[in-house]
């Protein structure tokens, strides 16, 4: 059966383009394979260096076969850059030719003659570790399959070469339709788990199929192949913010981990590899708010590779139809902003391909030095002519709060075979990494509370907020428990739904448990009627459903009115859930409600508004009286 090429340090080799695309992306650079033998039942590690100018078959000029791949010959000094070399026409019976993922010997059936000194290098002891001739340059080894190790040193060993003639190139050309699939079942080899320095680039490997190479003059993640397959995109990179223009990168290996330390004058940002483990553990340290006002993580991936994100975030080939970031596409109307998720909810979100997928991770602690408590929601992703997969840890798209500074995660992001990963990561190990800024377990403590008297159709929860870090956990059945919280005094908001039903405040101490007993505040009159349910969200009115994930003005929308609402046969999901002035202006001609003798009289309208742009607020007519207009809300300084 001869010899197969298995895979190379990134992983598994799984068609004939994967191998061309991989020697084509290290010209003039180190590439290590894997060979087996099967007539040998060996598996070698073979490192070569394609060169463009050795070949005319290709970047590597050489005949893929066992015990050759070390035997280049010289190039003669007379040759042209870019011709055959005469060994690689040979078909001489000295050597063995069997097709990898390309045949062997794709040379053509004559046997032209050898200049003398590639003959007597054809006749050299072949047994040699190391050798290197022209530009192609490999190191051989022997590991069979009961964990042996044999240097292989004898020559008589060497199977028989396949006869020439026309059996010879069937069996050839069949064999170029053997796939991977026979040879499931051995063992698969990856490089070492590691970081070496190669140029500009340092470059981590997970030693499980994820090889992470970053630029060492401003931390860019330049590369991020995975199992053979380059997932990054060439033109844009990944790394923190819209990068960081220059710092310095320092790593360090110990214990099986590897952190890499990107540092500038405020900012200092890790990656963190653990050997076996396809995962870039995350963690950013900022003493000051990024000047473009923002801080997120943004890894620029490649369509091709990644070509599935969220449908509602897919903006290649659309047109702008509102600032730069909003784009109409195949009648559908798009932007980053419709891919996000609200915090307390979103603790993985990705992107997929083939046999791949990218995940970003906020697991544990993850947003408690971001701002906006639980229901805050930013963009996760962007399909552009890259795929853009982000963290945002602030930004001021509907900011509600004052930033925060400090460590911010631990955040990851996770390479798998396609599926989505745990959000339950544990990240317990980077306590004894030293990381700036970084609170172990033992330096945290826990509140434990109860709570009674909420709106019982009502999810619960608890947000905690200081001005160094937020949390929250979801109520159940009256009691709460939120641990892992850094010492600090917290004011406490009950939520009822996403609505603010009562408040408190707790003190944090390292290693111990404080306590807090909740009761809502928020008067719940009793009403005539009501149209919706007072929860702080918009939820169950007209086009409430799809607000998050598409334009106004989108063709899938409800129409937004103006109504007719009849009180008693009319649902609020008629009612539409925003008013436009310059669409829905106004909203409803009228809001019809026969009322009995008993309910005439003095009575109160309450109008519960959840967010305002531009100064926008409600004003009512009922029979011949208009109200007046009421003051301006609070403006939030910002769209999204």
């Amino acid at each position: 059966m001869g010899d197969w090429i298995l895979g190379w340090s990134g992983g598994v080799l799984s068609a004939e383009n994967d191998f061309y695309d991989l020697v084509e992306a290290h010209v003039d650079k180190p590439l290590r394979v894997y060979v087996y033998s099967y007539d040998f039942d060996t598996l070698r590690e073979v490192v070569l260096i394609p060169n463009r100018h050795w070949g005319g078959e290709g970047l590597l000029g050489c005949v893929f076969g066992f015990g050759l791949l070390h035997r280049i010959p010289p190039q003669a000094e007379d040759r042209i850059p870019g011709t055959m070399p005469p060994e690689l026409q040979d078909q001489g019976e000295d050597y063995e030719t069997q097709d990898l993922f390309i045949p062997a010997d794709a040379g053509g059936q004559h046997t032209p003659t050898q200049p003398a000194e590639w003959r007597r290098h054809d006749h050299e002891p072949w047994e040699r570790d190391t050798d290197s001739h022209g530009h192609v340059h490999a190191h051989i080894e022997g590991r069979s399959r009961d964990g042996s190790d044999d240097m292989l040193s004898d020559r008589a060993h060497r199977p028989a070469p396949i006869s020439t003639g026309p059996a010879r190139a069937h069996m050839l050309n069949a064999m170029k339709f053997l796939t991977l699939g026979i040879l499931s079942c051995l063992p698969v080899a990856f490089a070492a788990f590691g970081v070496t320095t190669s140029g500009s680039g340092m470059v981590v490997d997970s030693g499980a199929g994820l090889v992470t190479t970053i630029n060492t003059s401003n931390g860019d993640i330049t590369s991020l192949i995975f199992n053979g397959k380059q997932l990054q995109d060439s033109s844009k990179f990944t790394h923190l913010s819209s990068g960081l223009g220059s710092a310095t990168l320092t790593s360090s290996v110990a214990n099986n981990i590897a952190v890499i330390t990107i540092k500038t004058s405020t900012i200092t940002h890790y990656y963190i590899v653990r050997s076996g483990i396809n995962t870039l553990y995350i963690g950013t340290y900022a003493s000051a708010e990024p000047s473009v006002g923002e801080l997120r993580f943004i890894a620029r991936l490649s369509k091709s590779a990644l070509p599935n994100g969220v449908v509602s975030a897919e903006v290649n080939g659309g047109s702008v139809i509102e600032g730069s970031d909003v784009f109409l596409l195949n009648g559908q109307t798009r932007s980053k902003f419709y891919s996000s998720v609200r915090f307390i909810e979103d603790q993985v979100h990705g992107v997929t391909g083939s046999d791949v997928g990218v995940y970003m991770i906020i697991p544990g602690v993850g947003y408690e030095t971001s701002s906006g408590g639980p229901f805050f929601r930013d963009i996760n992703n962007q399909g552009s002519a890259q795929q853009e997969l982000y963290f945002y840890m602030n930004s001021n798209h509907q900011q509600t709060e004052t930033y925060r500074t400090g460590f911010f995660g631990p955040y990851a992001m996770a390479v798998t075979t396609g599926s989505a990963p745990s959000a339950s990561l544990d990240t317990s190990f980077m306590d004894s990494l030293g990381l700036q800024g970084y609170v172990p377990a033992s330096g945290r403590g826990t509140v434990s509370g109860t709570y009674s008297g909420t709106f019982s159709s009502l999810p619960v929860t608890i947000g905690f907020k200081s001005s160094v870090a937020q949390y929250w956990i979801a109520g159940t059945g009256g009691s709460f428990t939120r641990n892992m919280m850094k010492p600090g005094t917290y004011s406490i908001t009950l939520f009822e739904g996403e609505i603010e039903a009562g408040t408190g405040t707790v003190t944090v101490n390292a290693g111990q448990t404080s306590s807090i007993t909740l009761t809502p505040t928020l008067s719940r009159l009793s009403t005539i009627w009501s149209i919706g349910t007072v929860d702080g969200t918009p939820g169950g009115f007209l086009n409430a459903d799809k607000i998050q994930t598409m334009h106004p003005s989108d063709s899938r929308m409800g129409n937004w009115g103006p109504i007719t609402y009849t009180i008693g046969s009319s649902s609020a999901s008629s009612f539409p859930m925003a008013q436009f002035k310059g669409v829905n202006n106004p909203t409803v001609t009228a809001i019809k409600w026969t009322a009995s003798s008993s309910q005439i009289g003095a009575r109160t309208l309450r109008i519960r508004t959840t967010e305002a742009f531009a100064g926008g607020r409600p004003q009512i007519t009922v029979n011949s009286w208009t109200s007046n207009a009421p003051s301006a809300p609070t403006a939030v300084d910002s769209r999204g």
